[in-house]
């Protein structure tokens, strides 16, 4: 079993396990809290190693003066990254823990037991951990865990994570409901359209009204400092009223809709090997084009941040990279990174790069105008909307021949999309939108695409099926409508819809049943099963519709889709039930999970609960609409979400691989679950839509 390299970089044990406080066990993590229930998860590895109860147990997470560095929480990898680093740092703990109990007590390792925290002999001598804390502290992390299958735990699990009831009852628990001494409270307003230029501001207008401690105004940045929160909101209004702003954005240079992206400016790339020739076109026997459109964050909370400008600069901030965070407040405001300090603190919703890290830089921006003072910078749903990162629109074009044993021979796969990543850190440029306002203003970020494995553009283009030809090839579109970067699986949920859907089309051209014609493909043992389960627990050979099962005006479909996220990750396969009429019902989801090692059953469910009903409301509902001018969502009226009157019936079968590492469960199920409606709306209808989300408007343009 491989070690993470974040253990390479913070090597000793005390880097990440402290036990300096009596009846505390305090770990250090680099990946945060965002509501995946990460810091349970860390703890069931530690408590379960350690064999301490899980109260016991105070998980700090990411600080850039505190802690390792673990790079970004992302990508459904922290209990693969982070839970492994920790469960060799607790292996390695308890056998040094042991080792100097031996000592001290003169008995053979194999003679202590230990139980909550203490070592004891057979004949009832006993030391605490706490006791020989001092002598294993240094030690460094060694390579003596082999496996997970290796690994001795104690299971010592609650039935539920302890900050649940905080959540649910609406007690302090986010970085918006926390409150500092001589806490001050900041707006900044900004044009609709981000490249428009302050023409004026009348800031003595603004600085006479109630509370106003400071009109900031740097180039095109405008911020207001006051006293109360309810001050700032009616400066900010005022403002936004007072500025008159010159647009700057050239209408007509970008491609708008996604289902117009063929075609357009791009740079383009083979991920698998080049093909010395590509297929003629009449060697195709089927074709099609699928497309997802914008898609928003649409976190609960808007975004919050808190600076204080100090000896040095502290900013708390529910980012998802302290530390890339860091490098980019320090080479914005051109301080040395060593006198900034960024804390990670739980905010009310997250999904990938939204707001949080602009609000951030807000904040930091701002502290400087009042040192000494917590500023405290609240986004608006309005600015939530109008100038976070959006997941980008993506169009696909797949073609594939079958052969005459009803088997795919050819593959051929085209992806269209923006960048799906300007988080913070990119030596390219800065991606902050205040590092674009202040004057001098520093060039907006422009990074690669992910490389694969991982993939941006590319993530799961590459279909898990044994295709002898399969070709795949990303298209970078050169210029974007609105600012992108990431969110919740990045390109896979495109990608994954397109396959997925085209499965089964080319099932049906073979008149195959759709589970059938997949395992005819499929070669993974551990896919092939979790396909199997799901078609077990869904009744699928019963509830399988031929599109005759109308009720009035109703019709009822069933669909599934399989996946394995990044091609790396958990295994999902879903079949998903739904009614269509005058409006398209989700009304039953069945999900079979295989994440190998279970760290949390109940934080599995959780994940693939919250990825299903996710992906349903991006498939059903959502979509950012835009036009030269920019988006056109302002707020929840403008972008639809699925609400809790149509949250279908999920069931959910966990396939348990105790003898294999765990694997992240966050991101696994938004793109099967999209297909899997689809098809089964094509159940329902014998209608093929293809381009999201699957609104009865989208239907009635697919039935044209």
């Amino acid at each position: 079993m491989k070690a993470p390299d974040s253990l390479k970089a913070h090597p000793l044990l005390r880097d990440w396990i402290d036990l300096s406080q009596q009846g505390l066990v305090v770990i250090h993590s680099g990946k945060a809290e965002i509501g995946q229930g990460i810091h349970f998860a860390l703890s069931s590895i530690v408590g379960g190693i350690l064999e301490v109860p899980l109260d016991w147990i105070n998980v700090r997470g990411p600080d850039t003066d505190e802690g390792p560095n673990e790079g970004l929480t992302a990508g459904s990898l922290s209990v693969q990254q982070g839970g492994t680093a920790l469960a060799y740092v607790a292996d390695n703990l308890k056998t040094c823990l042991l080792e100097a109990a031996s000592q001290h007590l003169a008995v053979p390792v194999s003679e202590l037991s230990c139980r909550d925290g203490v070592i004891k002999t057979s004949d009832g001598r006993k030391i605490s951990y706490w006791e020989l804390s001092d002598e294993v502290s240094d030690v460094k992390v060694g390579e003596c865990l082999q496996s997970w299958a290796d690994l001795e735990t104690h299971d010592n699990r609650p039935e539920r994570r302890a900050e649940i009831d905080a959540i649910v009852r609406g007690n302090t628990h986010f970085l918006h409901d926390l409150v500092w001494p001589d806490m001050l409270h900041a707006r900044v307003v900004r044009p609709r359209n981000i490249l428009s230029h302050l023409v004026t501001l009348d800031v003595d207008a603004i600085t006479v009204l109630p509370g106003v401690i400071h009109v900031e105004v740097d180039g095109d940045f405008i911020g207001v400092i006051t006293e109360q929160e309810d001050q700032a909101i009616n400066a900010a209004l005022a403002i936004q009223k007072e500025a008159i702003w010159e647009s700057f954005r050239k209408t007509g240079d970008v491609t708008v809709h996604p289902q117009d992206y063929i075609g357009a400016p791009a740079e383009s790339e083979w991920v698998t090997t080049q093909p010395e020739a590509e297929p003629l076109e009449q060697s195709w026997t089927q074709s099609a084009t699928y497309s997802r459109p914008f898609i928003a964050h649409a976190s609960i909370g808007p975004s919050c941040a808190v600076a204080v400008q100090g000896e040095r600069l502290t900013v708390w901030s529910h980012s998802q990279g302290v530390y890339l965070l860091r490098k980019e407040i320090a080479r914005v405001l051109n301080m040395s990174e060593s006198d900034v300090r960024v804390i990670h603190s739980p905010g009310a919703g997250a999904y990938g790069h939204n707001g949080a890290d602009d609000c951030a830089m807000d904040a930091a921006v701002l502290a400087r105008a009042c040192p000494g003072k917590p500023i405290r910078v609240q986004w608006t749903r309005e600015d939530e909307f109008l100038h976070e990162p959006y997941g980008s629109a993506m169009q696909v074009r797949l073609k594939a021949s079958l052969g005459g044993d009803g088997r795919i021979t050819h593959w051929l796969h085209d992806v269209w999309s923006h960048r799906h990543s300007r988080r913070p850190g990119h030596d390219s440029g800065v991606g902050l939108l205040a590092a674009r306002q202040i004057d001098p203003g520093l060039p907006a970020a422009e990074p690669p695409d992910v490389p694969m494995p991982n993939g941006g553009i590319a993530r799961n283009a590459i279909p898990i099926y044994g295709i002898d030809d399969v070709m795949v090839r990303k298209h970078l579109l050169a210029t974007a409508p609105v600012r992108t970067s990431s969110l919740r699986s990045l390109g896979a949920y495109g990608n994954i819809f397109a396959i997925e859907s085209f499965m089964d089309e080319l099932a049906e051209d073979a008149g195959t049943d759709p589970i059938e014609f997949r395992l005819r493909h499929l070669g993974d043992a551990r896919a092939r099963m979790a396909l199997e389960d799901v078609m077990e627990i869904s009744g699928w050979e019963s509830r399988r519709s031929d599109r005759s099962d109308f009720k009035g005006d109703i019709a009822r479909g069933t669909g599934v889709a399989l996946a394995r996220y990044k091609g790396s990750g958990c295994y999902v396969a879903v079949v998903c039930e739904v009614e269509a009429g005058q409006t398209i019902k989700l009304c039953h989801v069945w999900a079979s999970v295989d994440v190998g090692r279970v760290i949390s059953p109940d934080g599995v469910r959780a994940q693939i609960e919250g990825g299903i009903i996710q992906s349903a409301s991006w498939t059903l509902k959502e979509r950012v609409l835009v036009e030269d001018d920019g988006s056109q969502v302002f707020g929840w009226e403008d972008y639809p979400t699925l609400p809790f009157s149509e949250t279908p019936q999920i069931d959910i079968s966990i396939l348990e691989r105790n003898d294999l590492p765990p694997v992240g469960a966050g991101e696994g199920a938004q793109g099967p679950t999209s297909a899997a409606i689809a098809n089964a709306l094509y159940s329902a209808l014998g209608v093929r839509v293809r381009h999201l989300p699957l609104t009865p408007d989208e239907v009635t343009r697919a039935m044209q």
